[in-house]
């Protein structure tokens, strides 16, 4: 059964499809709902659903022709509500706040309380960008608020864990916020740690440790600029000790590759690897080495790739982040990387590790890393 809810006042000219199936009683007909406004985040709880909408603030046209500059729209973002009930999804209520969201984890719902963060504005904008963080009851009326946090810079990631929030911020260096929500009416800013570099994914290690993905960056200075350039320089994992919330702590990282090397779980957090047993996490990368060119006129940097794999970590509260292995599906050393053999997925069964990239599987013995199988999948280069 197929509902289509239509809202005169809504002006998106695309629309979204909430779809639930029976998992008790496959045959059943699937119960389907769609709505004008489509979404660009999705966050879920036991019983319910939120979805938000970025929306723009678009000024008349008659003050846009006064302004000697073109300003980008100001943009709030709509959170719509719906309630999970009996194999239904129902739209309920919505609030607005300013802003955009980084990701579902900007979103979160604890007991009775939801949960936002947000960026105003953009670092580069002539009016500086700023962060926030609101809170709601159930029925979307706000309770509490902080606005205003890192003028200047912009969310890169925010975990919530029951009562404390994380986010980071970054512009030039990176600020990790804990933020103390135990009273929703007045969320406050406990302690904030800055470091070299950014975390753009934050994951729980324990209810004391974060486990932080990002970048490695350094401020090199310029000439005639007192701003100095934010240069990447390799990808960084850090282990946050967050114990003393007044007094947060990295208390161990590790730094792999150079420039502009990355890892897929900075924009894809599915392609994390956890042990289900172990302390033992899957971090995939692709690494650049920096090197120093020179001709006739000048010696400048030039990056080339140096490999991409699996970087196998243990990493524990106890003692932090070691290296296990290293483990590739590229069969060549070659200048340019085979985008094809770009592992993107690792699962374990047993002592067994299978890892997945568009063109390879591979299975690894985890008690010695030794490769025990590969095959080649059926790929079309041509895609």
């Amino acid at each position: 059964m197929k509902k289509f809810i239509f809202s005169r006042e809504s002006m998106e000219n695309s629309y979204l499809t909430i779809g639930t199936v029976h998992l008790d009683h496959l045959k059943k007909e699937a119960t389907i709902e769609s709505y004008l406004g489509a979404s660009s985040e999705m966050y879920m709880s036991k019983d319910h659903l939120y979805l938000a909408v970025q929306k723009a603030n678009k000024q008349p046209r008659r003050k846009r022709m006064l302004e000697t500059e073109v300003l980008p729209p100001i943009t709030k973002t709509e959170i719509m509500q719906f309630i999970i009930s009996d194999g239904k999804v129902v739209y309920n209520t919505s609030a607005t706040v300013p802003g955009r969201l980084l990701n579902q984890f900007a979103m979160d719902e604890q007991k009775d309380t939801f949960r936002v963060a947000t960026t105003v504005g953009q670092s580069w904008e002539r009016t500086a960008s700023k962060n926030n963080l609101y809170t709601f009851d159930l029925n979307m009326k706000q309770l509490g608020a902080i606005e205003g946090l890192a003028p200047g810079e912009e969310i890169f990631s925010v975990r919530f864990m029951e009562d404390v929030a994380y986010m980071v911020t970054f512009e030039q260096i990176d600020p990790l916020f804990v933020i103390d929500l135990q009273d929703p009416t007045k969320p406050t800013v406990l302690g904030e740690l800055e470091i070299p570099g950014f975390s753009d994914y934050l994951h729980p290690l324990d209810q004391h440790h974060l486990i932080g993905v990002g970048q490695q960056t350094e401020l090199i200075k310029q000439k005639g600029n007192r701003e100095p350039l934010v240069k990447m320089a390799g990808v960084k994992i850090s282990l946050f000790d967050v114990r003393d919330r007044a007094n947060p702590q990295e208390k161990n990282n590790l730094i792999v590759g150079d420039g502009n090397s990355y890892s897929t779980i900075s924009y894809n957090h599915k392609a994390l690897y956890k042990h289900p047993e172990k302390s033992l996490f899957g971090i995939p990368v692709t690494l650049y080495k920096t090197k120093k060119v020179s001709n006739k006129h000048q010696v400048f940097e030039d990056e080339v790739f140096d490999k991409d794999g699996l970087l196998l970590l243990n990493i524990t509260a106890k003692d932090g982040i070691i290296q296990q292995a290293f483990i590739t599906h590229q069969t060549e050393k070659t200048i340019y990387q085979d985008w094809e053999k770009e592992i993107s997925r690792a699962i374990s069964v047993g002592d067994f590790l299978y890892t997945f990239s568009l063109s390879d599987i591979h299975v690894f013995d985890l008690n010695n890393m030794d490769t025990v199988h590969q095959i080649s999948v059926p790929f079309d280069s041509s895609y």
